[in-house]
């Protein structure tokens, strides 16, 4: 593995500064469980790494019955699973979760990093699809939404910038 620079924001102003200093060559990394294991096959090799896993603002879930649910960019996979909110009103999406790699990845790895990974065959892509979930991302330029089938329809397109949040729209069925 190529040698990189590290940088650890702590809020999300501070990683779109060193994102927009550093341009494309930048990379960010929330739990590292796929981006590390690339970065070691050396088919990436960036220049810059810019890990967001400390950014508190990022790592949330709240519900209410008007606003529906929303999951921060950083919240693992464990607490998603875990979260009664979830079991109650999503359970297709706790039930994934469940399934998901290792209890491992599951404790460390986060519902952002997964989608930002760019891998529609990963499970968390076609359930989001299935609920009609949308995406919240932020940039230099502002916040935008979009429909996670927009996002998630083919194999490994390029990483997702500024994922702060994801909505489910729709309850299981």
């Amino acid at each position: 593995m190529k040698d990189f620079e590290y940088f650890a924001p702590e809020t999300v102003e501070e990683c779109l500064s060193l994102l927009s200093k550093y341009k494309g060559e930048a990379k960010i990394i929330a739990g590292g469980q796929s981006m590390l294991v690339v970065m070691r096959q050396g088919l990436l090799a960036p220049e810059y790494v810019v890990d967001i896993k400390g950014i508190s603002d990022l790592d949330y879930m709240s519900y209410d019955g008007k606003e529906g649910l929303r999951i921060g960019a950083l919240t693992t996979h464990r607490a998603i699973e875990g979260s009664p909110v979830i079991q109650k009103h999503f359970p297709v999406l706790s039930e994934m979760e469940r399934n998901l790699a290792t209890i491992q990845t599951r404790n460390w790895g986060t519902i952002g990093g997964n989608l930002c990974h760019g891998d529609p065959s990963g499970d968390v892509a076609p359930v989001l699809i299935a609920l009609d979930a949308r995406l919240k991302l932020r940039g230099p330029s502002g916040e935008r939404i979009v429909p996670s089938r927009m996002r998630c329809s083919l194999r490994f397109r390029r990483p997702l910038p500024g994922l702060t949040r994801v909505r489910p729209m729709r309850s299981s069925w």
